[in-house]
C-alpha cells in the first residue's frame, strides 16, 4: 500500500469528522438559541420562597371544610394562633414584611398530616399548592376526626390567591 492511497483515506475520515462535528454545534447552537419568547420571563410561574411557621394535627376551625387563609396582621394571627395546637411552639413572623398562609383540612382519623408544597405567582395570581397525607388501607388509626394544618410564612404581597389540594396515601406495612 502506498502513501498516496493512504492519504486521501485519512483525509476522507477526517472530513467526515469535520461534518459530524459541524452537525453537533449546529445542533447545540440551535439549542441555545433563544427566541424572544423564551427571554419572556412572565410566561413563567415565579415561585416564592416560603418558611414554615409551624403545623399540626389539631386546628378547632370549621370541620366541616377546608380552611385557607391568608393572614397579614399580628392581630388577625393572634385570633388563630390562639386556637391552633402546633405540634412545635410557632416561629415568629415580621408582619410589616411578612404574611402567612393557613391551609387546615378536616380529617376522618389519625395518620394524616397536610404540608405546604409549592407557592407560585403566575399572571399576578399566587397558588399555593399542598399535600395531604392519607393513611393507606393497610395503616392501623384511631377514629379521631380532626383538623390537620400547616401555617407558612413568605414575603407580603396582594394579588389574588388560589389554593391547589393534592393527595397521596402513604403506606404503613413494609413489602
Amino acid at each position: 500500500m502506498s502513501v498516496n492511497n493512504c492519504q486521501p483515506r485519512y483525509m476522507h475520515k477526517s472530513l467526515k469528522s469535520s461534518r459530524r462535528l459541524m452537525a453537533v454545534l449546529l445542533l447545540m447552537a440551535g439549542c441555545s438559541a433563544s427566541s424572544e419568547h423564551d427571554r419572556d420571563t412572565t410566561s413563567w410561574p415565579e415561585v416564592l420562597q416560603f418558611q414554615s411557621v409551624g403545623w399540626g394535627h389539631h386546628a378547632p376551625l370549621d370541620s366541616m371544610r377546608n380552611t385557607t387563609r391568608r393572614i397579614s396582621s399580628h392581630a388577625e394571627w393572634t385570633l388563630y394562633q390562639d386556637s391552633l395546637q402546633p405540634l412545635r411552639p410557632f416561629q415568629p413572623v415580621d408582619f410589616s414584611t411578612q404574611m402567612l398562609i393557613l391551609v387546615a383540612t378536616p380529617v376522618p382519623s389519625t395518620g394524616y398530616g397536610l404540608r405546604v408544597e409549592t407557592v407560585e405567582t403566575f399572571l399576578d395570581t399566587t397558588t399555593v399548592t399542598y399535600r395531604v397525607y392519607a393513611p393507606a388501607p393497610d395503616c392501623l388509626v384511631a377514629d379521631l376526626p380532626g383538623n390537620v394544618f400547616d401555617v407558612v410564612r413568605l414575603n407580603r404581597h396582594d394579588n389574588p390567591m388560589r389554593y391547589l389540594e393534592e393527595t397521596e396515601a402513604i403506606r404503613c406495612s413494609v413489602r
